[in-house]
């Protein structure tokens, strides 16, 4: 895996609303042998999501795993994503959804890993069982409006991340994926009067995160244009107020 899809997942986690998320630290312990037979029946009953058997080295490594066990499973998949061992955190987090297959900070792992890899269809897959758990989460609502919105099914994905926004309005992450579906449904006036809703929360760090292809649509609005101005010149200011100081 390299250090590009690394960071994909970085700027997923960080733009799709993930914040929330903590890296921390544990290590997997001992195994018997009747485990893996539970981890194969279980895998049977869990058909909903795309999980695979783990890998041999997890299985002769995993416990019958209690809450704080799998709690440090998921912890150590996010190191494992820090360290650029993608295959080992998703090898962590699909053994953890066997023994707790409704685990929300696990699922939002593995569709986010999906969506980086590109594999959409499993990563809608996955944030749809996370909506049939927790239906008015509206970090879900958009991740699924982004799987949606890279398999081009670009209506459908605009309701998604219109209830997100609902959800949570003051989100920035929320208002920008709105903005550009707003864009790309051709819906110009709703997708800029978003932007400006993200440039009063984020400021001026929102002209790199405009250059974004979902915006092509509207790149030659006035007032597009205009909001990316003002924005770069607020930069500017910043940044020669910053170099006074």
């Amino acid at each position: 895996m390299n250090r590009s899809l690394w960071s994909l997942i970085i700027l997923f986690l960080l733009v799709t609303g993930v914040i929330s998320l903590v890296i921390i630290k544990n290590a997997l312990q001992e195994k018997t042998s009747r485990v893996h037979q539970s981890l194969s029946g279980k895998l049977a009953r869990n058909n909903k999501i795309p999980l695979q058997t783990p890998t041999k080295e997890t299985v002769q490594n995993v416990v019958e795993l209690t809450p704080d066990k799998i709690a440090a499973m998921i912890e150590l998949s996010l190191e494992n994503i820090e360290n650029n061992r993608i295959n080992d955190a998703e090898d962590n987090i699909r053994t953890a959804l066997i023994f707790e297959p409704d685990n929300m900070r696990a699922l939002t792992i593995l569709g986010r890993i999906m969506f980086a890899r590109k594999e959409y269809i499993k990563a809608e897959l996955i944030f749809r069982k996370q909506l049939e758990i927790d239906p008015h989460n509206a970090t879900v609502m958009n991740n699924l409006g982004s799987s949606l919105a890279k398999q081009n099914k670009l209506a459908k994905a605009l309701e998604f991340v219109a209830k997100a926004n609902q959800a949570d309005p003051e989100s920035p992450e929320i208002l920008l994926n709105l903005a550009g579906l707003y864009a790309m449904n051709g819906y110009p006036e709703k997708a800029i009067v978003s932007l400006k809703m993200v440039y009063h929360i984020i400021g001026p760090a929102l002209v790199p995160l405009a250059m974004d292809q979902s915006f092509d649509n509207i790149r030659k609005e006035p007032e597009f244009i205009n909001l990316l101005k003002y924005a770069m010149n607020q930069h500017r200011q910043n940044r020669g107020k910053n170099e006074q100081n």
